[in-house]
Parts: C-alpha cells; structure tokens; sequence
C-alpha cells in the first residue's frame, strides 16, 4: 500500500523534472503526438463507457444488430495484482477501460522502473505507439491491484468501424468535442 501511495504522488510531484534536468522533452513532437494518440484511443474505446450512460445517443443512434455486435466484441478480464498486459517488446494489440482497479505504464532505465501513466477506473489505457504503429512497445502495462477491465482487441475495433459507418462516425464525433 505504501508503494502505492508513492505513485499517487507522481501526479503532483516534479520530481521526474529535477532528477533529469531537461525539460525540452515536454513539448517535444514525440510527447505531443503521444497526447494525439492517447485522444484517438479514447474516442475509440468511449463507446464502451458512454452506451450505459446514454451519452452515445447525443452523437448516433445505434441499431439493434450494431448493439449486438458492440456487445460480442467487448471482453471483460479479471487480473490480479502486478499482472503485466503488455511487456517491453510485445505488439499491444488491446485498448482496455478500467472497470475497476489501478493501471501503471512503465519503462526501464539502468535497471529502474519509470512510470509514465497511472490510470484508474474510468481510464482508457494501452501501450498507444505499439497499438497504431504495429512497432514492439517500449513500455510495460501492470495492474496494481486486483482490476476488471473491459476491452477490444485491434481487430474487433477493426472490424467495428469497417462494417458499422455509425461506429467511425461515433468515434469521430466523441473526439471532436
């Protein structure tokens, strides 16, 4: 729990800032298309939420057959705690909402873990660069704790927004506001 509670202290602490002394890297091409992707994969996997509040019925109306098929491609998991999704040189090949639980991104330097991300429930997460460029990821996915997630696998997205126009559009619609 204390470990924990140290990462929750990363959200607010400069410390990544002080112990490398470069900032340039903020506004780099490479962080801000990083954000550009992390905002496309939440305009894909928003559906997944938004349904059971109604809030895709403000941007698409989904027939049955499209409901349906929403509902076969999404996959529920169990995870326990420290259990990696993703790992250094894999191909992420899954967006995940977190139903319920804590997420962390991470990467090595010099044998020490450096988390990028924290996500916890109601979070979008996936290792984004290795999802859309099909390039090996450069960064771990671990549960912290006992989670539930939701996701879609790459082809079921795939297969959603080729066949379903109201999908694309939705994920469209979702992102520009």
């Amino acid at each position: 729990e204390a470990r924990f509670k140290d990462f929750l202290k990363i959200l607010v602490s400069d410390k990544y800032i002080k112990v490398y002394k470069d900032t340039s890297h903020l506004m780099s091409g490479f962080t801000i298309l990083l954000f550009l992707v992390q905002v496309v994969s939440f305009s894909f996997f928003i559906q997944i939420i938004l349904d059971h509040f109604g809030y895709i019925s403000k941007f698409v109306t989904l027939t049955e057959k499209e409901k349906e098929l929403f509902r076969e491609h999404v996959q529920i998991m169990t995870c326990f705690p420290r259990q990696a999704l993703t790992r250094i040189g894999d191909l992420e090949q899954h967006i995940y909402f977190i139903k319920k639980g804590v997420l962390r991104k991470f990467f090595y330097k010099e044998n020490e873990e450096i988390t990028t991300q924290l996500s916890m429930e109601g979070d979008l997460v996936c290792c984004s660069v290795s999802f859309l460029s099909g390039e090996p990821s450069e960064f771990v996915l671990e549960t912290m704790e006992s989670t539930t997630l939701l996701f879609f696998s790459k082809s079921s997205l795939e297969t959603l927004f080729s066949f379903f126009y109201n999908f694309e559009k939705m994920g469209r619609l979702v992102w520009l506001e």
